[in-house]
């Protein structure tokens, strides 16, 4: 991911990132596809593992029990606007489950990470690991909600507001989100303009291994498949277990 990152960090600072449109009308950069380029050329190295990017998946995958899910850069608005809030994201999904997350950010140059059953981790820009546990007793009035920077829907706004919730952080990466949620700087995450996989699942295992809990707007965990990419029933992390019902009761009231 540093190698990626590197070189992520010297087309950031050029003059020319080639941005071009995708077929779903998202922008993406050269940038994107060298750092997608390394990422599967260094799992390759190591794994026989299958590889699913958001810059290289097929249309119709066949139905995978374990594989390597990647967005080689998450936040690629940030990136064009200069914006540091940009990270690269992998996870290893097991048994429709991520099991391994890593969310590296280049300009930053800090990481998250966690393995299933064994923690959270947050390593800071002189290399020092913390291990991050989420607040975990807070007051749904007193939630911080961190949102993109980009892209404030009606719709998020109308459900922060069923919760009560008035304090905002502004960042980019979904990965950065769920995982600054996860080292005590926010609270909840809200979407439902629906998510791939690989937005979600390396900041998914990173909440959830620091005591935090993601889920869909029915209430419902998620089940990651290998031919089935995108999650459109709405994504909510939080910090606090024991608000999730409390949550799902004051979003449901409001459709």
């Amino acid at each position: 991911m540093e190698k990626a990152g590197s070189e992520m960090i010297k087309i950031f600072n050029s003059k020319n990132l080639e941005i071009e449109t995708k077929s779903n009308n998202t922008p993406v950069t050269i940038a994107d596809k060298i750092s997608n380029d390394i990422i599967i050329f260094e799992l390759e190295k190591i794994s026989n593992i299958p590889i699913i990017s958001e810059e290289s998946e097929k249309i119709n995958n066949p139905l995978f029990n374990t594989y390597w899910l990647i967005d080689p850069l998450d936040g690629t608005k940030c990136f064009i606007e200069k914006d540091n809030d940009f990270s690269i994201m992998i996870s290893l999904i097991i048994e429709n489950k991520p099991h391994f997350s890593a969310v590296y950010v280049p300009m930053k140059k800090i990481f998250y990470y966690a393995q299933k059953n064994k923690g959270s981790f947050f390593i800071d820009s002189e290399n020092k690991t913390f291990k991050m546990n989420c607040n975990k007793n807070t007051k749904l009035s007193d939630f911080k909600m961190v949102i993109s920077k980009h892209h404030f829907t009606d719709e998020d706004k109308k459900y922060s507001e069923l919760l009560g919730i008035v304090n905002y952080i502004k960042m980019g990466s979904i990965g950065i989100k769920l995982a600054e949620i996860a080292n005590t700087n926010s609270d909840i995450y809200l979407n439902f303009d629906g998510l791939n996989q690989w937005d979600l699942a390396p900041g998914q295992l990173i909440l959830e291994e620091a005591g935090g809990i993601v889920f869909d707007k029915s209430g419902n965990e998620f089940s990651y498949n290998s031919s089935n990419l995108r999650f459109k029933n709405g994504v909510i992390a939080i910090s606090c277990k024991n608000r999730k019902s409390e949550i799902i009761k004051n979003i449901n009231n409001g459709d």
